[in-house]
């Protein structure tokens, strides 16, 4: 039996939005000198959560909060299917 695919995986849309975000907030993470571990400290997560979100493994709310931190403006739209 196969393991059953996440949703992000499925829709392209979702996935290329995610790493928009993505590469926003870790431009924005070097250009302001923090590091990972700082980043999780300031956001009150384990280091590993913000590896792995910057590694590009999904975690919608961890990705909102680190743009918000860093002032970054999400637009995020929904279309039914």
């Amino acid at each position: 039996m196969s393991t059953p695919k996440k949703v992000h995986e499925n829709v392209p849309e979702f996935k290329k939005m995610y790493q928009e975000i993505l590469s926003k907030v870790i431009e924005a993470r070097n250009a302001s000198g923090l590091t990972k571990n700082q980043l999780a400290e300031i956001l009150g997560v384990d280091r590993r959560k913000v590896y792995s979100m910057e590694a590009g493994d999904v975690s919608v709310s961890l990705l909102l909060r680190s743009a918000d931190l860093f002032s970054i403006e999400v637009k995020l739209s929904y279309e039914a299917f």
